[in-house]
């Protein structure tokens, strides 16, 4: 399924009815920090915290608050000062929680300008706020954050192009990137997982995942169940890149958040690739007559794929890590014929920070002498305040 926007909804946000949107929560806007904006073929998808905040569907005047949590405030604004219908669901925060949250869903013709947005996004991230969110995530926002609008993204290596990103065999990526880490050539692809402290990365009592004879994986959710997914993607082979419908797919949706400003606007892009892959495309002036069906591929596919494992909090101390990285190893034995075709990647913090810098990635080997070094120092010092006792 395609992800990029038709040229008549892209230009609703380029220059329509949702421009006002557009410009509060991209790179230039207010609500940059607040709000993530997504592409989703006939739909857009603006998150807040990890929740979808604002579903936007092509081809229709409504507007859906799916994660707009209710509040007394937002209702009263909607109802009272833009004289709109609204009705209230109420639905379950998480699958076997008992708490029920209560959403806010428009059911009329919405058009908004500026100041209308602006309250209304306000309201919004205020209720969403106001409850317990996934830290996991926040996270994943927090690192499209930092990657793509913020001050230090045109030093990134990489851009965010979408999130949450479903596979027919791989399950779904938590987050695609393009590696670009030299901005005058053509950019790599990246495929990111994001792992949220200990607990999300697998046990330390054993393997965490066994392919049964169904093919099937056990423990999808462990290090490598994600990495034994990843080797099912059909872009792993070199021979289904050529012509990839998914690859031109994810070079318009690249160019598509380019022209909204969803990166950060100094953030360098050699001019002859806009040239050769967006030809109708101007970053200084209109983009309302870009051919997106015409436009060809402009990731390398000679490059190989990175994996990444974005551990953020997590305790390199502690045990689960080692027992997963010896899975790894096995399962790439396993995969010896294909490992030419890609990277794994595990990427670690950078000094505290979100920014994906190839710096910070490590191969499994060093990644395993990396988390040894904080073993030792821990076991070390453990020793020393057992003698002192």
């Amino acid at each position: 399924m395609t992800r990029a926007l038709s040229k008549k909804f892209f230009n609703e946000f380029y220059s329509g009815k949702y421009k006002p949107l557009k410009e509060l929560i991209n790179a230039e806007g207010a609500f940059k920090s607040r709000f993530m904006f997504n592409l989703r073929g006939n739909q857009v998808m603006v998150y807040c915290k990890g929740h979808r905040a604002v579903i936007i569907e092509e081809g229709k005047n409504d507007l859906t608050l799916t994660g707009a949590f209710y509040t007394k405030e937002l209702q009263a604004f909607i109802e009272t000062e833009l004289g709109l219908e609204t009705k209230i669901d109420e639905i379950k925060k998480n699958e076997g929680d008992d708490k029920l949250y209560k959403k806010l869903v428009l059911i009329k013709s919405v058009k908004f300008g500026e100041a209308e947005w602006k309250k209304f996004l306000s309201l919004v991230a205020d209720g969403i706020e106001a409850i317990e969110t996934s830290q996991e995530k926040d996270a994943q926002q927090r690192i499209w954050y930092e990657n793509n609008v913020s001050n230090i993204a045109n030093t990134s290596d990489y851009v965010i192009i979408d999130t949450e990103y479903d596979t027919p065999k791989s399950g779904r990526f938590d987050l695609v990137a393009l590696h670009w880490d030299d901005h005058n050539k053509k950019p790599g692809l990246a495929i990111i997982e994001l792992k949220y402290s200990n607990c999300s990365v697998g046990t330390s009592q054993g393997p965490t995942i066994i392919k049964e004879k169904t093919g099937e994986i056990k423990n999808t959710t462990a290090i490598c169940g994600h990495w034994n997914g990843f080797h099912d993607y059909d872009l792993i082979k070199k021979s289904s890149r050529e012509n990839s419908e998914e690859l031109k797919d994810f070079t318009k949706m690249f160019w598509q958040l380019f022209a909204l400003k969803m990166y950060n606007p100094d953030r360098t892009i050699d001019k002859g690739l806009l040239d050769t892959y967006c030809p109708n495309g101007n970053p200084d002036g209109d983009w309302e007559t870009t051919n997106w069906d015409n436009m060809e591929n402009m990731i390398d596919i000679e490059r190989p794929i990175m994996f990444i494992f974005a551990l953020a909090n997590y305790n390199m101390a502690s045990t689960g890590i080692t027992t997963q990285i010896k899975e790894i190893k096995k399962i790439e034995a396993e995969n010896k014929d294909n490992s030419k075709n890609y990277e794994l990647r595990f990427g670690i913090s950078t000094f505290l920070g979100y920014g994906l810098f190839d710096a910070g990635m490590l191969n499994l080997k060093q990644a395993k002498k990396f988390i040894s070094v904080f073993r030792r120092k821990t076991n070390y010092w453990k020793r020393k305040i057992n003698r002192k006792k």
